[in-house]
């Protein structure tokens, strides 16, 4: 994980900088938009390398690369905008047929460059790894993952992927992998259609395999440039296969919900959460539950160290051998790009 991670870096670094931010103080800055994530805009320019602008700090931008600009009501529009217009509104060119729309920035909430080039240079990720170990207990944790995602005019799709293993001196060493791709349609009035794939392993709970797959609908309850809390609801179709040798084929409900929250005070913090509940519905009474906690904080500049939490539970886990639920802290070290 951490090899592909590194690889990409390069492939994202290299690209044409003609875009042109003015700041309030009317300061004009030459660079390539990169991203609008937590109320920053994350700008790669020649001679100053990677800065972030706060979005309120500029006053008009101009870029020929074609963006895709979301508002907090919703909306989603997609164009160039390749001439200045009044102070903190967004003069959009979409298509072809270049029919204009004004869009203030101050509904501005996202805003990103489609990947309309090399794609390895329209991605974004980060990448952790960390390593804890207790002398009393004997207990030693080694932990990776990293996330990938990018948008086109229609969509947004992301791929993580996490390994945890903990060992100790009297007992057998537990293990969990988990790889997860997801693809999001997002639908005026804040709602979304998301599709996701799963593949999943917990020797705690004697879970040797678990492939997920399915669908929800949600909405996002509150978006803005700091925060954001969604909701969502559908349904998955599971294989299962377990330590003692059996298997299982399921169909459960989805239930999900989701907090991210920004502070962008240096240093820059962020605490992201999610808990997703499955209700059996072709296996009447078993319950599954994931929840995860992750808190960071930049330590330089695109370094960041990480607290985490997770649990799993699983009612039916003690029928194969395995616990009820699963759960830990985590710390490591990252990198974003």
């Amino acid at each position: 994980m951490l090899a592909l991670a590194l690889a990409l870096v390069p492939f994202a670094a290299a690209a044409p900088k003609t875009d042109v931010v003015v700041l309030v103080n009317g300061d004009r800055i030459t660079g390539e938009i990169k991203d609008l994530v937590t109320g920053q805009l994350k700008y790669k320019t020649d001679d100053l390398g990677t800065i972030y602008i706060e979005w309120d700090k500029i006053l008009r931008l101009t870029t020929r690369q074609l963006l895709r600009i979301e508002t907090r009501e919703g909306s989603v529009y997609v164009g160039s905008v390749p001439e200045e217009s009044e102070d903190r509104v967004l003069r959009l060119v979409a298509g072809e047929s270049g029919s204009t729309v004004d869009v203030p920035m101050d509904d501005v909430v996202a805003c990103k460059p489609l990947d309309t080039g090399s794609f390895l240079r329209r991605l974004d990720g980060s990448f952790d790894v960390g390593y804890d170990f207790t002398k009393s207990t004997g207990v030693e944790t080694l932990s990776g993952s990293f996330d990938l995602k990018s948008k086109s005019t229609k969509r947004e799709w992301g791929f993580s992927a996490f390994a945890n293993v903990s060992d100790s001196d009297s007992e057998e060493a537990s293990k969990r992998y988990n790889a997860t791709g997801t693809t999001r349609w997002i639908f005026p009035g804040n709602q979304y259609l998301e599709t996701f794939a799963q593949l999943d392993s917990n020797s705690a709970l004697a879970l040797n395999l678990r492939a997920l797959g399915g669908g929800a609908y949600g909405a996002y309850l509150v978006r803005n440039h700091v925060s954001s809390l969604t909701v969502g609801a559908g349904a998955a179709y599971a294989y299962e296969r377990f330590s003692d040798g059996t298997t299982q084929d399921s169909v459960a409900a989805v239930l999900g919900l989701s907090v991210d929250v920004f502070v962008l005070d240096t240093p820059k913090r962020s605490i992201s959460a999610y808990v997703y509940a499955f209700p059996g519905l072709t296996d009447w009474g078993r319950f599954r539950a994931d929840a995860n906690v992750q808190m960071r904080i930049e330590i330089v500049k695109d370094f960041f160290f990480e607290l985490g939490f997770y649990g799993n539970y699983d009612n039916q886990a003690q029928e194969e051998g395995g616990e009820s639920y699963d759960y830990g802290v985590t710390t490591s070290l990252g990198y974003t790009f």
